[in-house]
C-alpha cells in the first residue's frame, strides 16, 4: 500500500509481524530511509504522520537553487575532461583544438562558446571555458530558482 506521498510505503508482513510506515529520502545518490512502526507511534494514522513529518523534515533544506545547481553538475558516464559541461573540442578539418563550455540558456536552448587553444594556450582556453560553464550556470539557476544575484555558488563538482 501506498500514500498519495511521494516515497512513503506501507509494510505489512506477517512473517515478521511488521507493521509500519516506511519512508525514504534520496539526496545526491544517497538513499536514507526510516520505519515508523504502528506500535511504538499508537496506531497506524500516527506512526503515518510522523513519517511524513519526518520525510518533510528531511527533504525541506534542499532550496529550489541548490537542486538546480546540483541537476546541472551530475557528471555524466562519457564525462572526459573532469568538469561538467566542458570538454576539448578538435576540429577535425584543421586539427585546431578548443575547450568548449556547453550550457542550457533561459529559453532551453543549448549554447555553447568556444576557446581557442592556439589564441589562449592550453590551459588559459580551459579555465576561460570553466568560467564561462560557471558564469551561465550560475546565471541561469538564479533566473530558475528565483534567487537574487547575490548568491554564489560554493563549491561543488566543477
Amino acid at each position: 500500500m501506498t500514500v498519495n506521498d511521494k516515497n512513503i510505503y506501507r509494510v505489512d508482513t506477517q512473517t515478521n509481524a511488521t507493521h509500519a510506515w516506511m519512508a525514504i529520502v534520496q539526496r545526491k545518490k544517497h538513499a536514507v530511509q526510516r520505519m515508523f512502526s504502528d506500535g511504538v507511534h499508537g496506531g497506524k494514522g500516527k506512526a503515518l504522520a510522523s513519517a511524513k513529518a519526518w520525510h518533510a523534515e528531511q527533504v525541506s533544506p534542499l532550496t529550489e537553487f541548490e537542486h538546480q545547481m546540483w541537476v546541472r553538475t551530475i557528471k555524466r558516464l562519457n564525462n572526459r575532461s573532469a568538469i561538467v559541461g566542458v570538454s576539448r573540442v578538435v576540429r577535425s578539418d584543421s586539427g585546431i583544438a578548443t575547450w568548449m563550455a556547453s550550457w542550457t540558456d533561459e529559453t532551453g536552448r543549448n549554447r555553447t562558446r568556444k576557446f581557442s587553444t592556439r589564441l589562449w594556450g592550453e590551459r588559459t582556453a580551459k579555465r576561460m571555458a570553466i568560467d564561462e560553464r560557471q558564469r551561465q550556470l550560475l546565471k541561469m539557476v538564479t533566473l530558475r530558482s528565483g534567487v537574487g544575484a547575490e548568491r554564489s555558488h560554493g563549491g561543488g563538482s566543477e
